[in-house]
């Protein structure tokens, strides 16, 4: 007979049979019917008395008898245990990502404020390096007429460039070169000086007139975007766009004055009452020097002058020299770009020592400031503070760096560089999430398009691999 469970029967029977046949009577089966209920258990599989289960057979024996059971009860076990050791290395994970995506936001944070704080600092230094180029090439024009106005230098009586300012406004005496130039607002005529005379100029000016007509091709290289457009032979000038100076001054105590290119004054203009012709000529002021900006009253802006006190010459005629420089095409000039084409940058404003604005991309307060030049124009006393003066004030302290700060609730990184020309400050604010967001996408979608290609090392000469972010 074969057992119902194929458990090894001999075993189970021999125990039945040792118990039956025992030699101690109280050891053997009470009775007929124990006995044959023993064997009837055994042939159920059951545990007998003969034989009674442990707990491993009494396992084994259940498992049988509810195979189906056990196998959902174990597979549940083992889902269990696998979805437990699924969650914990997702975790694991996910905790690694996040480890290693503040990292990386850490390190796009450091890389965007170290690039902004290099990108002010490399717009200021062009932007001093072109008010030296100013000051150079107005240095020089002085330092010709002065050369020529103590020579024994001897003029031909050709035709001189230099037309007197109302003549521009007569349709008989004006050129076909006077024009209206992107670079002055206003027409011009970049062929021809204009001069004028006040009440009490001395009757005798030609031979500093002849000394201005020398300069011509001087006042042309000053003023660097100087080139032909059109027919040459109808001498139809223009500027490149974007050069910074827009005007030449060549001004005399007896009220002669000269400007290059030429253009038409107001019938009371008188350019000893002038702040850039009375700050030169003032006992304690220095030979040369740039002038509290004013906002021109011809439309063209605000105006930084360069001013330069040239000694007497032999008639004893003291002469003050000087350029107008457009403070917004500076500033254009030395940004390109970069302002109008980073949706990161918030602001960027210069302003003087006092904190007073100069300038600002920020239409709010550059609308403030114009409004008080306006109020005060041509004297030079615009004097609109900018409003933030825990800001100017930390500004004035650290001359040079950058710090973190909120601003209606967003990280807004300041960067801040000294304009060592004319001691103006310049700082710019920029939205560190927007620009830690472009710095990402810019390197995932860098990434994408050269999947092979190394990560980026640092440059160990980076002067600003550890500079501090406040």
């Amino acid at each position: 007979m074969q057992h119902k469970f194929g458990v090894d029967i001999r075993t189970d029977l021999k125990a039945i049979i040792a118990r039956a046949s025992h030699p101690d009577k109280t050891e053997r089966y009470q009775s007929i019917k124990e006995f044959s209920s023993d064997i009837r258990k055994f042939l159920r599989g059951e545990p007998t008395i003969a034989r009674p289960d442990n707990f491993f057979r009494r396992t084994v024996r259940f498992c049988s008898q509810h195979g189906t059971s056990m196998v959902i009860i174990t597979l549940l076990f083992v889902l269990a245990g696998l979805s437990s050791t699924v969650s914990s290395l997702v975790r694991d994970v996910q905790r690694e990502a996040e480890v290693m995506q503040k990292h990386r936001q850490s390190e796009l944070k450091r890389r965007v404020s170290s690039d902004a704080f290099v990108r002010l600092t490399n717009s200021l230094i062009l932007f001093d390096s072109e008010i030296s180029a100013c000051e150079d090439a107005l240095d020089l024009c002085a330092k010709q007429f002065y050369f020529l106005t103590n020579s024994e230098v001897n003029f031909e009586n050709n035709h001189m460039p230099i037309i007197y300012h109302k003549d521009f406004q007569n349709p008989a005496k004006t050129t076909k070169s006077f024009q209206f130039s992107e670079q002055t607002r206003f027409k011009c005529d970049f062929e021809n000086i204009a001069m004028l005379k006040c009440r009490d100029t001395k009757p005798n000016t030609l031979r500093r007139e002849q000394c201005i007509a020398a300069l011509l091709p001087d006042f042309k290289r000053a003023l660097r975007g100087y080139h032909v457009i059109g027919d040459v032979q109808n001498n139809l000038q223009s500027q490149r766009p974007g050069d910074i100076i827009s005007l030449i001054y060549f001004s005399f105590g007896d009220g002669l004055h000269f400007c290059y290119p030429g253009k038409v004054f107001d019938d009371d203009y008188d350019p000893r009452k002038r702040a850039w012709y009375q700050n030169r000529m003032a006992e304690t002021a220095e030979m040369f020097g740039w002038n509290t900006p004013y906002l021109n009253s011809n439309g063209t802006g605000i105006v930084l002058t360069y001013s330069v006190r040239i000694p007497k010459d032999k008639e004893g005629n003291t002469c003050i020299a000087s350029a107008d420089i457009l403070v917004s095409k500076l500033i254009e000039k030395t940004s390109g770009k970069e302002i109008s084409s980073n949706p990161s940058i918030i602001e960027r404003t210069f302003i003087d020592s006092n904190g007073v604005v100069i300038v600002s991309t920020n239409r709010d307060v550059n609308a403030a400031a114009l409004s008080d030049y306006y109020d005060k124009q041509d004297g030079g006393s615009g004097k609109f503070v900018y409003p933030d003066k825990e800001l100017v004030d930390r500004l004035m302290s650290m001359k040079s760096g950058m710090f973190e700060r909120k601003e209606k609730n967003r990280n807004v990184l300041i960067t801040v560089a000294h304009c060592s020309s004319c001691n103006w400050y310049c700082f710019e604010k920029i939205d560190l999430d927007i620009a830690v967001q472009i710095a990402q996408d810019n390197e995932d979608a860098e990434n994408s398009e050269n999947p092979e290609k190394p990560a980026a090392t640092e440059n160990p000469d980076n002067p600003l691999k550890n500079t501090p972010v406040e």
